[in-house]
């Protein structure tokens, strides 16, 4: 989910097997119904709602208007407050070659999923595929080296008239 999505969610957009996306929040602010593109829903993975009711259990704030994830004074946190003090840490302590951002997460998300690309474009909420696989999707060096060896055998399979032959005779 795009961070504004995830500063924004109500209790009320957690409908257990997935998140109904209507807010966002910008720099602090809610944004009601200002969710990008229209309204979508974001499927939920077992873990990750299991991690949610627990969060719930210890949230003070819990009715179906308020923040899932809000500061002290009840407003939308802040992402690159978030980044800075919570992803920054978990970067270090995993040792990180690249900085972990929003931004980085969704584009691992999208170059682990690119063999099923409507499913991601979906998931991540984009119009086009384009911006998926475009932007998103990045190559991965043994992935490609894999296709691109893969083709040549199946080309040269193609090409070898012993190999042709023997098709034809099956």
């Amino acid at each position: 989910m795009r961070p504004s999505e995830v500063f924004g969610l109500r209790w009320s957009s957690f409908l257990n097997d997935y998140f109904v996306i209507r807010d966002s929040a910008w720099k602090g602010r809610l944004l009601e119904d200002q969710a990008k593109g229209e309204e979508r829903r974001v499927l939920i993975p077992p873990a990750t709602r299991d991690a949610i009711l627990r969060w719930r259990e210890g949230c003070k704030c819990t009715k179906p208007g308020d923040l899932m994830f809000a500061g002290k004074k009840g407003n939308p946190l802040i992402a690159d407050n978030f980044r800075k003090r919570v992803l920054a840490k978990l970067q270090e302590d995993l040792k990180l070659g690249v900085p972990l951002t929003f931004q980085v997460l969704r584009r691992s998300h999208a170059t682990r999923n690119q063999k099923t690309p409507k499913d991601s474009q979906a998931h991540l909420g984009h119009k086009t595929l384009t911006m998926t696989l475009g932007t998103y999707a990045q190559a991965i060096a043994d992935s490609v080296r894999e296709m691109v060896e893969r083709d040549e055998r199946e080309m040269l399979e193609q090409k070898d008239p012993a190999t042709s032959a023997e098709q034809a005779e099956k």
